[in-house]
Order: C-alpha cells, then structure tokens, then sequence
C-alpha cells in the first residue's frame, strides 16, 4: 500500500472515533509539533492506530502510550491510546487509558498476563468473548481490564464500553 492510502485509512479511524465520542480530530495531527494527538474532548487527548487492512492483531505499542501521555499531560488532559484491527469499526476498536475510578457497574478484571515492559497484543475477538464470559451473570453492566504497561497500570476496554463509562 502507498503512503497515501496508509494516511487515508488514518484519517478514516480517527475521523470516525471522534465523531463516536463527540470529539474533534485534530487538524495537522502527526505533522505539526504544536498539534499533539490525533483527537481531542474537553478532557481527554487520545492517540490513534490502524492497520490498512482487517484481521490483525491489536497491538498497544509502550513508545506510542508514552508519547501520548506526555502530549496529554502538557495539555492537562487525560491519555487515551485507540487500536483496531484494521476493519475500521467501532465494534472493533479498543483503547487504553490510566486508571480510574468507576461505579459499581464496571468490573474491574485484573489481568497480570497482560503485564508487559513494551508492547501488549491480543485478538480481538477472543477479548470479546472473554468478556462476554465474564460478564454473564455479573451484575455489572461493564468490563474494564486493568494491566501494567510499563511501570504504570492502564485500563483496556472496547471504545463502546469507553464512550460509556468516562
């Protein structure tokens, strides 16, 4: 694939991720030092990520978190990292974030497994149904997996169960 169709299937993700959530893409995002993140909410400054084509693993990548995380705090907003698996689709896009306080319709899963210095991937589709394991017969209505990444603990979740929750 060209460059060009790399950029274009960015734009696409992070277009249809901020529209989701009510945010804004950020214009120039990538290009322009003064323009961290590629979309924004009025607390959040979130990090996108794709694939040019369906059925790959998702892939949250430490360097790319770290980066995001600086970007956000030097905004005084709160990191969010989004991957998918290529397909370009809600259903199919996931996000990390630090750790937050919830009510008692989000489990918290501890996942120590997921514990890693560098990088985490996974298949989305077993996630989904672990979570769907999970979470029937539970009262809780939402799952949130928590996992160090790094030396700071994050929350994994679905981008619905996101829009959701914060």
């Amino acid at each position: 694939m060209s460059i060009l169709n790399k950029k274009d299937f960015s734009i696409t993700q992070e277009k249809q991720i901020a529209e989701f959530l009510g945010w804004r893409r950020v214009a120039g995002s990538g290009a322009r030092p003064n323009a961290p993140g590629d979309i924004a909410g009025p607390e959040w400054l979130g990090e996108c990520k794709t694939h040019v084509t369906a059925g790959h693993k998702i892939h949250f990548d430490l360097k790319i978190w770290n980066k995001i995380a600086e970007e956000a705090a030097s905004q005084f907003k709160e990191p969010a990292y989004f991957v998918d698996d290529g397909s370009q689709r809600i259903s199919r896009t996931w996000v990390i974030f630090y750790v937050h306080d919830f009510g008692s319709n989000v489990l918290i899963n501890h996942r120590s497994e997921l514990c890693v210095k560098n990088a985490v991937n996974f298949n989305s589709d077993a996630l989904i149904q672990d979570m769907v394991n999970v979470l029937n017969g539970n009262k809780a209505s939402y799952l949130v997996y928590q996992f160090r990444l790094g030396s700071r603990f994050v929350m994994l979740t679905d981008l619905t169960t996101f829009k959701e929750i914060i």
